[in-house]
């Protein structure tokens, strides 16, 4: 039996970690406040930094195994499963379980099994093409799936949305159940989406480099004062992009 490497199955029990607190918390609290929202969404950010850091350390290491592989895609079905899910629906005024709160519900385990059969299919894929070396996902990655959900939902709880547009809970309560149930198709279905493998970029031209420097301003200043809007046009930019893409090649039947 390989030898299990220690560093990064303690990055993926950190991100584990993150993942349960969030459920705990939202358990243990009496109200959603923007504030606890924004936290919470801080958390799984977290989740989502180790689960890219502890497969890096244990490509660096060579440390890859079996049981990280399966210990990752556990803690990844925790935190960008369930932890989303608990989010969306605690921060929902359901009231009286009625038809809002069925479709809330359905939308929300529709989400966490999607997620979980992505996670499957995934681990199986990398089991059959271990030296296939895949440059673009099948299906929406549930950490990308997991930042599009919430992102819109803190957009929702944040100042900058309450002072400026006055929008009924229920209808913000379908918004978000068709979110949810559209990303779970994206997390099981057969569309590509861009994987880091399959960017490169020269830095010989001093206009990528500048445009480089701006994003990365404009991506800091997001993080700081408007987290919610950053969260948003990165997912949903990703989404959009990968979707378009997919369009234009069936389009021009360039499959």
């Amino acid at each position: 039996m390989k030898k299990v490497a220690i560093i990064p199955n303690i990055i993926t029990s950190f991100g584990l970690a993150c993942g349960l607190f969030v459920i705990f918390r939202l358990n243990m609290a009496c109200s959603i406040s923007f504030s606890l929202l924004q936290t919470m969404t801080l958390v799984i950010l977290l989740a989502a930094f180790a689960d890219v850091l502890d497969g890096a350390v244990a490509r660096a290491m060579h440390g890859e195994s079996e049981f990280g592989l399966a210990f990752d895609s556990l803690s990844d079905a925790i935190s960008f499963g369930v932890a989303p899910s608990a989010l969306f629906l605690s921060s929902i005024q359901f009231g009286e379980v009625g038809v809002l709160g069925f479709f809330g519900l359905f939308a929300a385990m529709t989400y966490t099994i999607c997620g979980v059969l992505r996670l499957v299919r995934f681990n199986v894929k990398q089991g059959v093409d271990k030296q296939e070396k895949c440059k673009a996902f099948i299906g929406l990655p549930i950490p990308a799936a997991a930042i599009a959900f919430i992102s819109p939902n803190l957009l929702f709880y944040s100042p900058l949305f309450t002072e400026n547009i006055q929008l009924d809970p229920y209808i913000r309560g379908w918004i978000l159940i068709g979110i949810g149930i559209f990303l779970a198709y994206l997390m099981v279905s057969r569309i590509r989406f861009a994987s880091q493998k399959s960017m490169h970029f020269r830095l010989r031209s001093f206009p990528i480099v500048f445009f480089g420097m701006l994003g990365i301003i404009a991506f800091l200043y997001g993080l700081l004062y408007n987290l919610s809007v950053l969260l948003l046009v990165i997912s949903w930019g990703y989404i959009l992009s990968s979707l378009l893409l997919r369009l234009y090649q069936c389009v021009f039947k360039r499959n």
